[in-house]
């Protein structure tokens, strides 16, 4: 069984929709967590195959992982404005078993040891164009799918809400889990532009440089 999982922000709901249509044929499971909503979406709700769960935004990006334990095998990890095209599930399915661990279309690779989170070797962008599948340092979890038979996760490595992708990451390395961001076309996604964004309200790197000069080593 392949599930996927997300977290959405209530100012979203649009752009949840068009995700959420997008993957419902290609999975079998969708776990959202709706931070900031006051209610569940009525055609939400009516989806037999979306569970929904109503949240405060406490657990920033992180709650896309709330439900992966109730779960066994392969798990979408997707953003709320990416919308996938018809075979992307399968696709990542195809790149999970042959690298295992984790595959994404996003991530980086830094210098050893790196001197600051925005100083990275090359970035593999989800909205760019990657030649050949490569293995990264940092992965991006919100176009990410992992075997959670080999990544074992539970809520309280994600001590840092809003960064996601540094504390996955480093759970990765911890348990000698491979990251590998798969070869993709810059076309093979639809963005929708959200109003704000983490990345967009982060003027401080300095959190994030800290943390991966901890496990980049």
């Amino acid at each position: 069984m392949i599930t996927a999982h997300i977290a959405s922000l209530a100012e979203r709901e649009e752009s949840l929709k068009r995700v959420i249509c997008a993957l419902l044929p290609q999975v079998d499971r969708i776990y959202v967590a709706l931070n900031n909503y006051q209610v569940k979406p009525d055609w939400l709700t009516k989806e037999r195959k979306v569970y929904c769960e109503l949240l405060d935004n406490s657990l920033m990006d992180t709650a896309k992982f709330l439900f992966i334990h109730e779960v066994e095998g392969p798990c979408l990890v997707w953003d709320d404005d990416l919308v996938a095209n018809s075979r992307v599930v399968r696709y990542m399915e195809l790149g999970l078993r042959k690298h295992g661990g984790a595959v994404s279309l996003h991530g980086k690779t830094y210098p050893r040891p790196p001197e600051s989170f925005k100083k990275w070797s090359a970035n593999y962008r989800c909205l760019g164009n990657v030649l050949e599948d490569v293995p990264c340092d940092i992965i991006g979890t919100g176009v990410m799918m992992l075997d959670n038979r080999q990544v074992k996760l539970d809520l309280s490595v994600f001590d840092h809400p809003g960064l996601a992708d540094i504390t996955f990451s480093r759970l990765c390395h911890k348990q000698g889990v491979p990251m590998t961001v798969l070869k993709h076309h810059a076309n093979y996604l639809t963005y929708i532009a959200p109003a704000e964004t983490i990345w967009r309200t982060t003027k401080d790197f300095s959190l994030h440089t800290k943390l991966i000069k901890e496990f980049l080593i």
